[in-house]
Order: C-alpha cells, then structure tokens, then sequence
C-alpha cells in the first residue's frame, strides 16, 4: 500500500520533535534519512517519543554522551523497543497483549526473526504476514 502525500507530510513533520528530544545532537542528515526509511505513522511516532522519553535517563551521560548512539542508529535499529532498565515493559493496545503477543508469536525473539515489530505488528495473525495487509 502507498503513502499518500499528506501521510509522508505528517510522517516528516514528527521528525523535529523527535531530533529535538533525542539527547545526542550529531549525524542529523542520517537520521532525517533514518527517519524517511522508517515513514511511522502518528501512532509509531507517538511509541518512539514515548519510549524516548521513557529511556532518556537510562542513556549513558558519561563522558559527554559518547556512548550514546546516534539517532539513526537508534531508529535503523528499533532501540524504541528496547526494555527500560529495571521497566515494566507496557502492552500496546487493550487487551493487555504485547504487540508481538498481539500478531501471534509466543516470544518477542519470534517476532523479530519474522521481521515483525512495534510498527507492523498488525500484519501478523498466529505468528504469519498478513499478505492482504502488508505495505510495500
């Protein structure tokens, strides 16, 4: 399925909250790109800048943030996933499920195998890719 202008126009429009929240301020051209690759919906955009804001204290702040990665590197790699420290991980809808309990795996190592995550999880059903509900 395609994006509609105005669904890449919103997508763009997350990226100055996002950047401006993220602790470390090098490499924005990769993480505009980063961000462009990812295209989150409102929705996804509302998971990163929460799990953002949830991680920020558990970033490594010694020496002058040098062992904090990159934007890009945090979005190509889906660190919005990542655990907090000592966290109670959240379910993401109602039903109390995690998202890749939600598309059928029984181990969130599963889903990632299959190339499911946060962003995508509603194409899954029992563990499989929803073909009519794949993007392109």
């Amino acid at each position: 399925m395609r994006r509609t202008p105005g669904e890449i126009s919103a997508s763009l429009a997350g990226f100055p909250a996002f950047y401006a929240a993220y602790p470390r301020k090098v490499g924005k051209q990769a993480a505009l790109q980063a961000w462009v690759k990812l295209a989150p919906d409102k929705a996804l955009q509302t998971v990163i800048l929460g799990a953002l804001a949830a991680q920020r204290p558990h970033l490594d702040r010694s020496e002058n943030g040098r062992f904090i990665p990159h934007a890009a590197t945090w979005l190509n790699k889906g660190q919005w996933e990542d655990e907090i420290p000592g966290g109670k991980p959240k379910p993401v809808d109602s039903s109390g499920l995690q998202w890749w309990q939600a598309a059928g795996f029984g181990h969130v190592a599963e889903a990632q195998n299959a190339r499911c995550h946060v962003g995508n999880f509603r194409q899954f059903q029992d563990g499989k890719r929803i073909e009519s509900e794949a993007t392109v």
